[in-house]
């Protein structure tokens, strides 16, 4: 019997000699005595395996559970984790408390990682998984690290009208306010700093359980 290369899975395969010494339950789709010829196709039975596999998985998955995957796929906007024949997504926000701007950066495919389970929508076929949520959440220790007149080096990550936001730890920021930037009147926090300036400053006040460091 001849399987068609199309018709080896329900997904495009690239290297057929993987198959070689398998045994696989096939869908007879075509018989022609006179020519001996015997089509044969397992892509419909994939398939309906994988969904089934598919379904016994997300019927496991519970909200707030924290389970291992392997990163499946990279994208601009999240990472797509296998859970063991569902993907979930990880969105670039969940990846680390450290500001992400490529999940390639920080993940490759193929790693083993933690997920936090964040949303299962069965209807959709759509599970949001987090990265971030599985690791210390960055201002638990902020209070043994930092404290009330230390002088610190951090990176200026934002600047608005009222001030600079400046990372002094991974994932936690703190507010230099426009009033505390120069002993000069400036008129706003650009005419003095700029975006992805290292800077030293003295911490005025920390507030860790309200995500709160004035600076």
């Amino acid at each position: 019997g001849f399987i068609p290369a199309s018709m080896v899975s329900d997904h495009y395969v690239d290297d057929l000699s993987q198959f070689k010494g398998q045994e696989l339950e096939l869908k007879i789709i075509e018989i022609e005595p006179s020519e001996n010829r015997l089509i044969l196709s397992h892509k419909e039975i994939a398939h309906e395996e994988r969904e089934a596999k598919k379904k016994e998985v997300m019927d496991k998955l519970v909200v707030g559970d924290t389970v291992t995957g392997k990163v499946a796929r990279l994208t601009n906007f999240g990472a797509f984790v296998d859970l063991g024949g569902v993907d979930g997504l990880v969105h670039v926000s969940e990846i680390s408390y450290e500001r992400v701007d490529k999940p390639s950066d920080v993940l490759k495919v193929g790693q083993e990682v933690k997920v936090k389970v964040l949303n299962v929508d069965e209807d959709r076929d759509r599970i949001s998984l987090s990265i971030k949520q599985t690791l210390p959440e960055p201002w638990d220790s902020v209070s043994e690290k930092i404290a009330e007149g230390d002088v610190i080096e951090g990176t200026v990550k934002r600047l608005t009208s009222f001030g600079a936001f400046v990372e002094v730890l991974p994932g936690v920021e703190g507010l230099v306010h426009i009033s505390q930037i120069s002993h000069k009147h400036i008129a706003t926090p650009n005419d003095v700093l700029s975006s992805g300036e290292k800077i030293k400053v003295k911490v005025l006040n920390v507030d860790a359980p309200n995500h709160r460091l004035a600076l």
